[in-house]
């Protein structure tokens, strides 16, 4: 804003020649490169050379199978034949050739019925006209297939040169990568060992190479890139896609295809969305591990917040053939842990509850009608409000972390794990309970006591004995650790002085130990119960059907309760869409779990009182806060939920909807549930400026008043500084304009009720129009007064006005 427009000019042409240079090289370049290619006769560097080969060896093979091969059948026949007829593996031979001649005619060509068993009778009967048959046979196929798929090829080629010329996005995109192809050839050959120290480097030079050598590093990374950030999540995307065919109605792998042939932007767009959505997904669940582990669990996925962690880095000094090596394992996994943890997931659930899917996932209305379930966007007030309130009260990310805290520490303790994936090392973890009887094991009888941790002492008692079992690991304590990939990270120690057990292990000291720090800072010592490999198995396994039983429970339980709320008591007939089931589900459930644990709650504190009078004051001061409670939302909806909404929905519906409509009956229809959902939508919007805008009255009002919540607002203020102004203005805003245009037909006669109509539609943009006027011409005025003080002051009073310089 402070520069000057030269500059503004050079930026701006210096941009889009750095655009346009770049889609040169990148684009157009290789597009011209592939063309040039494609309208070349490449083939006839082939062609031509075979051609004159020909030549050569039509004749010699012309000649050796019209007067060479017919005399070497007549020389078979006339002094071979009589003396294998005298032998008596004769008929095992004859057989045999027969078997060859069915086995070679299958995988020639399909011969018919009739002419397989014509064949077979030659062999038979007329053994001197086998070996014949059989070449003339294979002759004939070979002919028979190099004349059919020749169209073909034609064809083929044709449409390939077609590419050249071809104006579609297909033909251009085939273009530019087969330039690529090109250009990455002529740099393999170019930076190959054979050419580095003799042609390249005497035409070109050395810094030619090593640019050369830095725009095949880039050309590198961008390859990487595209398949990691593009094919990788699309092809997630297609894994999932597939996966969740039973969730939708009528969706097949056939459907997908036609789809993807019909539509195949949007379907590279959807699958790619999905894809990475999966991908942040796998992100965001390795983070929230990462939470709740101890550091260094997970030290063999990289931390993306590890300043020494540089991929594209990485991806310029690695060769190509390992990443790419890396990308298909990676791609593999993903794209088993799709179908093993979506479609087996989705699979089971059909089987066990086969009505549960397809979901309801119409857009178009009931049952393919274009009805709406109702003229007011309950969707997207939910999205809008409900969703913030319901996060906001219910809190369910600390609820879930909280639930998978505990799961996973219980799930530990009972593989004898915590010290392994938390850090703290139990003595009751570290052994073993053998229980001499039943009886004990039935009453779950501990020993007298438990030894000290790491004194490796065994507990003998009558009924049940402990014994130490297991040994200390020293692991990394964080995820940054530098490891080597030929030894191991998880290194068994002495119990006693805590060095490792292995010989050469200990000469070489801990993988971690390389880092900055050391040992004691890179490395830390816990306990590994015996099979522990099995056990982290085990625990993943475990977790993971935990996590997923979870899961269904929040998405499937609230969607069949909202379908039984719609269908059984509602009574409506038509399907409805899931996501109304779901939402009033979630909210009806989520409502009354809590409603429960309140009153499990107020039992509880009501009960640990010591005397009933107490315990009656208790219950009653909990029966006065629940009713300011009751008073303050009952309060807050009927104001702030119906009346002010109502009141914003008839201004918009006569000043902005009545004047655009047309003279006739429907502009005095009022459609009061459209009109609640426009007003709440202007009440939203409003109060969205008004939090964004800058410090004013209207912010330091409204917070003020809900400082301390709904429930405990401060309802006077609410009704004399928000509630109040805002009914006095929708009614003068609603009633000023009627009453004059009321006046005008009274003084004018107007006894048309088409004219009158029109006054009234009139009256309001006139009105609006005037006080948005009035407005104008008071910040004008205002501006005005300021330009011509600073004028005076700089021009006239020079010296002789104080000014305060301290701020």
């Amino acid at each position: 804003m402070e520069g000057s427009l030269l500059s503004l000019a050079q930026n701006t042409a210096l941009m889009l020649l750095l655009i346009t240079v770049i889609l040169g090289v990148t684009v157009w370049m290789p597009y011209l490169i592939g063309m040039l290619f494609i309208m070349t006769e490449v083939l006839d560097v082939v062609r031509i050379p075979l051609q004159c080969v020909r030549l050569l060896t039509d004749p010699c093979i012309d000649f050796l199978l019209d007067r060479m091969w017919p005399s070497c059948v007549d020389f078979y026949y006339l002094y071979f034949e009589p003396v294998l007829k005298s032998t008596f593996i004769f008929d095992k031979v004859l057989s045999l050739s027969t078997y060859l001649i069915d086995y070679v005619s299958s995988f020639i060509v399909s011969p018919t019925p009739t002419a397989l068993s014509d064949t077979l009778n030659v062999v038979t009967n007329e053994s001197n006209t086998v070996t014949k048959g059989v070449a003339d046979h294979c002759i004939q196929s070979i002919t028979n297939i190099i004349n059919g798929t020749k169209p073909f090829i034609e064809q083929a080629l044709n449409r390939y040169q077609q590419l050249a010329i071809g104006k579609t996005v297909t033909d251009r995109s085939i273009c530019i990568a087969v330039g690529y192809i090109i250009l990455i050839l002529v740099s393999y050959w170019y930076l190959s060992n054979n050419t580095r120290d003799n042609l390249a480097t005497a035409v070109f030079g050395l810094t030619a190479k090593e640019a050369f050598r830095h725009q095949c590093i880039i050309l590198k990374v961008g390859f990487y890139l595209i398949l990691e950030l593009f094919v990788l999540p699309v092809l997630m995307g297609f894994a999932f896609s597939l996966s969740t065919l039973p969730l939708f109605k009528d969706a097949t792998m056939t459907t997908r295809f036609i789809f993807a042939k019909t539509h195949p932007a949007s379907f590279l767009f959807l699958h790619w969305f999905l894809g990475t959505a999966f991908t942040f997904f796998l992100a965001w669940l390795i983070g929230f591990f990462r939470q709740l582990l101890r550091p260094g669990v997970m030290w063999f996925l990289r931390d993306p917040s590890d300043p020494d962690f540089h991929p594209i880095r990485e991806i310029a000094e690695r060769p190509l053939m390992s990443k790419l090596k890396k990308i298909c394992v990676s791609a593999s996994v993903c794209v088993i842990f799709v179908f093993t943890a979506v479609a087996t997931i989705i699979y089971v659930i059909r089987t066990i509850s086969p009505t549960i899917f397809p979901l309801r996932w119409n857009l178009s209305g009931f049952s393919g009608k274009r009805s709406p379930f109702s003229v007011v966007p309950i969707d997207i007030i939910l999205l809008q409000v409900g969703l913030p309130l319901f996060i906001k009260y219910y809190k369910p990310s600390a609820f879930i972390f909280a639930v998978s805290f505990h799961l996973i520490k219980f799930v530990s303790r009972q593989l004898r794990l915590t010290s392994f994936l938390f850090g703290r090392r139990r003595v009751k973890e570290e052994g073993t309970l053998i229980y001499h009887t039943w009886s004990a094991w039935i009453r779950g009888v501990e020993p007298e006591r438990y030894p000290a941790i790491g004194s490796q002492q065994n507990v003998i008692g009558d009924e049940v004995t402990y014994i130490t079992t297991g040994q200390l690991l020293r692991v990394p304590s964080h995820d940054n650790v530098p490891f080597d990939r030929l030894r191991r990270m998880l290194v068994p120690v002495d119990p006693i002085d805590l060095e490792p057990i292995n010989a050469i292990e200990r000469e070489l000291g801990h993988p971690a130990a390389t880092g900055p720090g050391g040992i004691e800072h890179n490395t830390t010592v816990v306990y590994a119960p015996p099979n522990i490999r099995r056990r982290l198995i085990f625990f993943v396994i475990i977790i993971w059907l935990c996590f997923t039983v979870m899961f269904c429970s929040v998405v499937l339980v609230p969607i069949a309760f909202g379908r039984y709320l719609f269908k059984d008591v509602f009574k409506v007939e038509e399907p409805i869409h899931d996501i109304y089931s779901f939402s009033s589900g979630i909210i009806i459930l989520t409502t009354t779990a809590s409603f429960v644990r309140y009153l499990y709650l107020l039992y509880l504190d009501i009960k640990h009182q010591p005397t009933w009078s107490e315990r009656k004051i208790r219950l009653i001061r909990h029966l006065k806060k629940w009713k300011r409670r009751g008073i303050h939302w009952t309060w807050f909806i009927t104001w702030f939920g119906i009346v002010i909404p109502l009141a914003f929905g008839t201004l918009f519906q006569l000043y902005v909807k009545l004047p655009l409509s047309s003279a006739g009956k429907d502009a005095a229809m009022i459609d009061i549930g459209a009109m609640w959902s426009t007003g709440f939508s202007c009440m939203l919007v409003g109060h969205w400026f008004i939090r964004a805008g800058p410090p004013g009255q209207a912010k330091d009002t409204i917070e003020a008043v809900f400082r301390r919540g709904i429930g405990k607002m401060d309802i006077r203020r609410s009704f004399r500084e928000i509630i109040g102004p805002l009914l006095v203005v929708s009614a003068c805003g609603a009633g000023l304009p009627f009453l004059v245009a009321y006046f005008n037909m009274f003084i004018g006669n107007l006894k048309s009720p088409e004219l009158r109509l029109q006054l009234i539609q009139a009256a309001y943009p006139v009105t609006f129009l005037g006080i948005v006027t009035f407005y104008l011409g008071k910040i004008g005025y205002s501006f005005g007064r300021q330009v011509s003080d600073s004028i005076r002051q700089d021009t006239y009073l020079v010296g002789q006005t104080l000014h305060n310089h301290e701020h």
